[in-house]
């Protein structure tokens, strides 16, 4: 039976030999662990540790990989301690969800265009199986973006949220104001989420905490609806 190591090495084997453009990373260093540990306050997940002997990241079509977490990140309002582990090079980046305790949760797709946010898979090890297991970049988070853009599924209003006999959810509705939708993702289903450029890309985004509890601005008040609310 091989190891995670001699798999992830036979798996871009494959993926070489298939004709897909394939490239692969140094090792990552123990320094490198040691920084990323201190960060979250926590030991890397297994399937992380056994490959960084055999590389840092890598490459397969139009997706990298990096498993440091190296790809630039600017969506602390919906992930606080979110680590960018992958990107496919056109604006939208996969991050995993890392709790205040430091547990890494599940693998997000955070697009812009149509700006929605998706739960891709529920932890990184699902998350390398999809990489591989589609036949090309572009399929790993489709379909699921294209119809959340479409549709928006998942929204509950903020009046429905306030009368809900969810504690947590009604607790976060009341921290809202009425121009907030809200999407609840805690049970983490691969391909549920949300659109969150609802009032254009400066949308206002929060987060209930460590919950996956999202609220949604839908469109910006002028400044004189903002002075008559006070």
């Amino acid at each position: 039976m091989p190891t995670p190591k001699e798999e992830l090495i036979e798996r871009i084997d494959r993926a070489r030999a298939s004709g897909r453009a394939v490239a692969i990373d140094p090792p990552m260093s123990p320094e490198h662990i040691v920084d990323l540990e201190a960060r979250f306050g926590t030991a890397v997940p297994p399937e992380i540790r056994r490959a960084c002997p055999t590389c840092a990241g890598f490459s397969l079509d139009d997706i990298r990989v990096q498993f440091g977490g190296q790809e630039p990140f600017e969506f602390e309002s919906a992930f606080p301690r979110g680590l960018p582990i992958a990107a496919d090079g056109a604006g939208n980046f996969w991050v995993v969800d890392v709790a205040s305790d430091g547990s890494w949760g599940p693998l997000f797709f955070v697009a812009h265009d149509p700006p929605v946010i998706v739960v891709q898979a529920a932890d990184i090890a699902s998350f390398i199986d999809q990489v591989f297991g589609a036949r090309e970049g572009g399929e790993v988070a489709e379909p699921f973006v294209t119809e959340i853009g479409k549709r928006n599924p998942n929204v509950i209003t903020h009046e429905r949220a306030l009368s809900s006999a969810d504690a947590i959810l009604r607790d976060f509705a009341q921290q809202l104001g009425p121009n907030f939708v809200i999407t609840d993702l805690r049970d983490a289903t691969p391909g549920n989420g949300f659109v969150w450029g609802l009032a254009g890309p400066n949308t206002e985004v929060r987060r209930a905490g460590n919950e996956l509890l999202f609220a949604t601005e839908q469109k910006k008040r002028g400044f004189l609806s903002r002075l008559l609310s006070r």
